[in-house]
């Protein structure tokens, strides 16, 4: 998995960052800070000298500091300082359309929408940091649902206002190298991803809370699309849709490209979805990827690997993918209160030329208190070499097997009953 040199690559980025720093203060550039005036200007200001001069860092320090989207730049880290809130404004013409994106196909950008609180496009060296919080005024833009049905009661209770159209992320980072975003708290997401890395290299994620809002749709925590050498350490993350998603969903990009070496380790997991998402519908490539020390609890799903296309899908989708996901491995995890603490599904994809899901392996991996387990490959599609080494499952009800082959498991991983 090459974990070490994951962080060594890393290290050097921040070395890179910091070599020159320089401090710019939003407030010498007009920033009021009273969570009333809007200081997207002075924000933006601050970032655009601060790369002008070689890079630094643009500090937000004691205040709440009520902003629209900023766009990040090659150099700079946007510094949170613990005293300071950087503060999504509520009204969504704030949101602007990010002009000229590179690494996106606009035909299929998630949601429709280029739209974010902070974007990235091209950017290197580039940082989130800071023990402050970053509040994106997300009850703006959501409402109680009129009506509530038995599984949106508890698990999504809130809908987007209609007519208002929601910023559909928080942070957007696309085609960028050497990516830090660290020590920061991110609450109230406004019914969208928090985190996306798109066509991304080299990409670091340590000691970040993402407290997404349970009730509110599509509150994604990290979500890491086509990119490599992706680092997500000692995070809290707590979110109504999945926590952490790991894609290759080549329609997002004007090219495709593999998703690979991305490790998650010693993270704390909640999700009314799924704590870990690994592809989904009509994706690539996902390979080489290392999930470790992590603790899930009181979540919908344990770790959700889908393959399915979409019900009813005759057309329109696209021909010629080859899909494969392989060289996954899930190490030492526990899961407490997780419904379906494993979910693997393919099913038949006649539209998509071939796929594989081979080479999962899991170690010291358990759960009690679980409803059920999955694992369906598709016809001519099987699952193929899945590896449990103490690895011990207790549910409610048997486990499911569809087309799978070479499955090494113990007598006691799989136990019936409560």
């Amino acid at each position: 998995m090459r974990k070490e040199g994951i962080c060594f690559f890393i290290a050097i980025a921040a070395l890179a960052l910091t070599a020159s720093a320089r401090d710019y203060d939003v407030r010498r550039f007009g920033a009021v800070g009273d969570g009333v005036a809007k200081d997207t200007v002075a924000i933006q200001s601050a970032i655009d000298a601060c790369a002008g001069h070689g890079g630094g860092r643009v500090v937000l320090e004691e205040g709440r500091y009520l902003t629209g989207t900023l766009t990040l730049k090659t150099g700079v880290d946007l510094h949170v300082d613990a005293s300071a809130t950087l503060l999504g404004s509520p009204d969504c013409a704030d949101y602007v359309e990010s002009p000229a994106i590179r690494h996106v196909n606009p035909n299929r950008v998630a949601r429709g929408r280029a739209t974010c609180l902070v974007y990235a496009d091209e950017a290197e060296r580039i940082a989130i940091s800071g023990r402050g919080v970053i509040d994106c005024n997300g009850q703006a833009f959501v409402r109680e649902r009129p009506k509530l049905g038995e599984w949106t009661a508890v698990h999504c209770r809130n809908e987007r206002i209609p007519g208002i159209q929601s910023p559909p992320r928080v942070f957007f980072f696309a085609g960028c190298r050497n990516v830090e975003v660290t020590g920061v708290t991110v609450v109230n997401q406004p019914a969208g991803w928090c985190f996306w890395v798109n066509d991304c290299d080299v990409v670091l994620f340590d000691r970040v809370r993402i407290f997404g809002g349970m009730q509110s749709p599509n509150n994604d925590g990290i979500h890491v699309n086509c990119s490599r050498d992706v680092l997500v350490s000692n995070c809290c993350i707590a979110t109504q849709d999945d926590c952490i998603v790991v894609r290759a969903d080549y329609g997002m990009l004007k090219e495709r490209k593999v998703c690979e070496r991305v490790s998650v380790v010693n993270c704390s997991l909640m999700s009314n979805c799924a704590c870990i998402r690994v592809s989904y519908l009509d994706d690539g490539t996902v390979r080489s990827c290392l999930f470790s020390n992590i603790m899930m609890h009181d979540s919908a799903h344990g770790i959700n690997l889908e393959l399915c296309p979409p019900k009813n899908s005759s057309g329109g989708r696209k021909i010629g993918i080859e899909s494969l996901v392989e060289d996954i491995s899930f190490v030492n995890i526990d899961m407490q209160r997780v419904i379906w603490p494993l979910r693997c599904i393919t099913g038949d994809r006649p539209r998509v030329n071939s796929i594989g899901v081979r080479n999962i392996r899991f170690s010291d991996c358990h759960c009690r208190d679980a409803r059920r387990l999955i694992f369906s490959g598709g016809n001519g599609n099987p699952f193929e070499r899945f590896m449990f080494a103490n690895c011990t499952f207790q549910t409610e009800e048997p486990v499911v097997f569809v087309n799978c082959q070479d499955f090494r498991y113990g007598e006691g991983t799989f136990n019936i009953g409560k």
